[in-house]
């Protein structure tokens, strides 16, 4: 009986009709939309049960009063942080995260990687990379005028090859970064200015590994504003160790670029919940 009843089951299943997708309010007739993957879900279309959800773009991911909670679990974990309810930032600020930075003293400006391979969507650019190093150009005057001390940094790495280590076994075309290699060369629009640092690196961070914290301390400076490509690598990278170092560091967020809008955005998000204040290029006269 208990194999029969199992047989029943099974053929009983096989004859239902699939089930439609269920459509969030505030859904298209155009169906599904494709997206990236986020926790083992791929946005776009989330199996959970016997239901499949097209998910949306608006603020309140749902499938109505009646959801099953593993399906809405699933529309959360699937949706990316910028479209989630603010109830999603309750956390950070029971935790007191995203407190403001006092203002430095003497704030330099480190310009993180606006070199032509990290503008060109061919090699290591796209995004909002080329709209970013635009809208430097105004704060790069905006800190020469003030006569403070500007850094730029490159990723410039032997003509062997004999430096690359393990990160260019992550992205192997940063070994293409070589001193004599034009996309290594920062962009026409921020050419440096006699006088003005250009420090080569290696790694992501512009502080790991390099003289920048002694060079900036040689010159009184304890806050750092920065700009560059890309959001979620070495603009972060160097914001982390920026703070690290005991230096205030302050993103410039519409000069800081990245490949993609996903990561550029929850970065930002993220480093000022812990690591740096945010302002706008429109901004950059508080920094003095």
């Amino acid at each position: 009986m208990i194999v029969g009843a199992g047989l029943y089951i099974w053929l009983r299943e096989r004859k239902r009709p699939p089930k439609k997708p269920v459509t969030t309010p505030g859904g298209t007739a155009g169906g599904p939309r494709q997206g990236a993957s986020f926790g083992g879900l791929v946005r776009g279309q989330v199996s959970c049960t016997e239901i499949e959800l097209p998910i949306v773009g608006n603020d309140n991911q749902s499938c109505g009063p009646n959801c099953p909670p593993r399906l809405e679990r699933a529309i959360v974990q699937a949706t990316p942080h910028r479209t989630r309810p603010m109830a999603q930032a309750d956390i950070y600020r029971k935790q007191g995260l995203g407190g403001a930075l006092e203002r430095g003293k003497r704030t330099a400006l480190i310009v993180v990687d606006f070199v032509n391979g990290f503008i060109d969507p061919e090699i290591f650019g796209g995004g909002n990379c080329l709209d970013a190093a635009k809208a430097s150009v105004g704060v790069l005057a905006a800190f020469r005028s003030q006569g403070l001390p500007i850094v730029f940094t490159r990723i410039v790495y032997a003509e062997d090859g004999y430096d690359a280590g393990a990160w260019c076994e992550k992205a192997p075309r940063l070994r293409e970064l070589t001193d004599s290699n034009p996309v290594s060369h920062v962009i026409d629009i921020l050419r440096p200015r006699r006088g003005e640092y250009v420090l080569c690196k290696t790694q992501p961070s512009a502080f790991f590994d390099t003289n920048l914290g002694s060079v900036l301390r040689g010159k009184s400076v304890d806050a750092v504003a920065v700009v560059g490509a890309t959001t979620s690598g070495c603009v972060r990278a160097t914001v982390v160790d920026a703070i690290s170092s005991n230096f205030r560091p302050t993103v410039i967020s519409d000069c800081v670029g990245d490949r993609a809008r996903g990561p550029h955005e929850a970065n930002l998000f993220d480093m000022e919940q812990k690591y740096a204040n945010l302002i706008r290029s429109t901004e950059v006269q508080t920094l003095f």
